[in-house]
């Protein structure tokens, strides 16, 4: 069914595995599986960021983010759902977000160093 947790397992669980211990994640986002799987959800989500989505405004998505990080959750890598550990519902692993709402979902990881600021659409503008 579209909508349930795929968990990896096997060789490809070990795959991404390898590519977060080695510090290649940056070949994760190379592979052909999570370049289809990227494609999917943002055509699903029409291509918006869902952070400024919810925030009423439209921008269009930079990155497909994973909401349990890729390091801590490597079985959920290609997921698009994960069960929430305290409810069991299920909920969206995979969201698309723009550059800043992606930034400010990895603060440790993302420090612009200048960047242009461009101002989200409103409803009207869309």
């Amino acid at each position: 069914m579209e909508n349930e947790v795929t968990l990896l397992t096997g060789a490809e669980l070990e795959r991404v595995k390898s590519y977060i211990a080695e510090g290649r994640v940056i070949d994760f986002y190379k592979w052909a599986r999570w370049l289809h799987l990227r494609d999917e959800v943002l055509a699903e989500l029409h291509g918006e960021c869902q952070g400024c989505r919810a925030r009423g405004l439209y921008r269009p998505a930079w990155a497909v983010h994973h909401v349990l990080h890729l390091r801590d959750h490597p079985e959920l890598s290609l997921s698009k759902y994960y069960r929430d550990p305290y409810t069991g519902e299920l909920r969206r692993q995979l969201v698309p977000l723009c550059k800043e709402c992606h930034w400010e979902a990895h603060p440790e990881e993302y420090r612009p160093r200048a960047r242009e600021y461009k101002p989200p659409l409103t409803s009207e503008q869309w």
